[in-house]
C-alpha cells in the first residue's frame, strides 16, 4: 500500500496492543490505547469494536513477536501479514489459504517509514496464529505473532490504514517464554524513542 495520509491531516490515531504489559496506558496517558487480548478472535472483536467507537484516521499496532530468521532483532516494521494456522490442505487448499476469500489470505500494511525516525529499519513478513511458537512453523515467514492478521483483516474491511511495529522478544524456540518476559520493557523503550515520541 502507498501512504494515503500525511502527518498533517491525521487527527485521530488508535493504538491497538495485545496486552497492557506491552504498552501500559498509565505511562502514556496522551495516547488512545485499546487492548485486544491474546489470539485472533479476541483481536478481531476488539479491533472492530475500537474502530466503531474511536473512528480513527489510522491504527498503529505494536507488540512483541518471535523471530524465525536468526538475523532479525530489535524493532522491526511489518510490511505484510499472513495466517499460518489456516490449514485446509486436506481439502486441496494451500497452507494459509482461507477458502473462497480471494486475496485476503495476505495483507499488505502501510509504509511505516512515515512515522519511523529510522527509515532503513528492517521490513518483515509476519505470520499470525493461535499458538505460542516454540519451533519453526510450516508456513514460512520472518516473524510470528498471535493477533496481527486479525487486526489487518478488520482494518482492511473497514478502510482504516494499519501500521505495525514488532519488537523481537524471542527466537521462537524452547526458551521463548523466558526471553519474552525479559525483553518486553526493552521493546517499549525502543518504540517510544523511534515512533511514539511524535504522538506524546
Amino acid at each position: 500500500m502507498q501512504n494515503r495520509l500525511t502527518k498533517k491531516n491525521i487527527s485521530k490515531t488508535l493504538f491497538l496492543i495485545a496486552l497492557e504489559v506491552e504498552l501500559p496506558a498509565k505511562k502514556f496517558p496522551q495516547l488512545d490505547i485499546e487492548y485486544t487480548g491474546v489470539g485472533k478472535i479476541n483481536a478481531a472483536y476488539q479491533t472492530m469494536k475500537s474502530i466503531a467507537t474511536c473512528k480513527p484516521d489510522i491504527v498503529i499496532n505494536f507488540g512483541s513477536a518471535g523471530a524465525i530468521r536468526s538475523d532479525i532483532s530489535g524493532l522491526v516494521q511489518v510490511s505484510r501479514v499472513i495466517q499460518r494456522d489456516m490449514d485446509l490442505v486436506g481439502l486441496g487448499f494451500e497452507l494459509g489459504e482461507t477458502p473462497f476469500e480471494g486475496e485476503e489470505d495476505s495483507f499488505l500494511l502501510e509504509d511505516c517509514t512515515l512515522f519511523d525516525k529510522t527509515p532503513a529499519r528492517e521490513q518483515v513478513l509476519c505470520s499470525t496464529g493461535d499458538n505460542f511458537v516454540t519451533e519453526t512453523p510450516r508456513l514460512t515467514s520472518d516473524i510470528v505473532d498471535m493477533e496481527l492478521f486479525a487486526n489487518a483483516k478488520v482494518c482492511s474491511r473497514e478502510g482504516v490504514p494499519l501500521y505495525s511495529w514488532k519488537f523481537i522478544s524471542d527466537n521462537a524456540d524452547d526458551t521463548s517464554m523466558k526471553d519474552w518476559e525479559q525483553n518486553v520493557a526493552r521493546g517499549i523503550n525502543e518504540f517510544r524513542k523511534s515512533v511514539l515520541y511524535q504522538f506524546l
